[in-house]
C-alpha cells in the first residue's frame, strides 16, 4: 500500500517527523538531504524512537542508547542482548510529497 505524506519539504534535514498509518507508529527523518521512514518503536523496549537522537546515518533511542541504521533499521550498537531491528518502508519524493510503500495491514 502506497501512502502519500504531502509536504514532505516541510521535513527539514536532520528532523525527525513522527506519524501513524494504517495502525503503524512511524518516522520520517530526512538525512543528507534524503528521506527514510522507519518504525517508531526501539527494537528493545519499544520506547518511542521520535524522541531520539540522529546520528551519522542512524537514530538513538534515548532510553537504552541502542542505535538503528537508517538505510537497514539493523541495530548499530548493541549494549543489549536482545533487540530486534527496525522495519523501514522505501521512500520517494514527487511533487513535494513522499510516497512511502507500507506493506498491507
Amino acid at each position: 500500500m502506497e501512502f502519500r505524506f504531502t509536504n514532505a519539504a516541510s521535513v527539514g534535514e536532520a528532523e525527525i517527523h513522527p506519524f501513524h498509518q494504517g495502525g503503524k507508529s512511524l518516522l520520517l527523518v530526512r538525512q543528507g538531504g534524503r528521506l527514510y521512514c522507519l518504525d517508531n518503536k526501539c527494537g528493545h523496549f519499544g520506547a518511542p524512537l521520535a524522541t531520539g537522537k540522529l546520528t551519522q546515518g542512524a537514530i538513538q533511542c534515548e532510553v537504552h542508547g541502542i542505535s538503528f541504521s537508517l538505510e537497514t533499521g539493523q541495530v548499530v550498537n548493541r549494549p543489549w542482548e536482545r533487540c530486534r531491528s527496525l522495519g523501514v518502508y522505501p521512500v520517494r519524493e514527487e511533487g513535494g510529497d513522499a510516497l512511502v510503500d507500507l506493506p498491507d495491514a
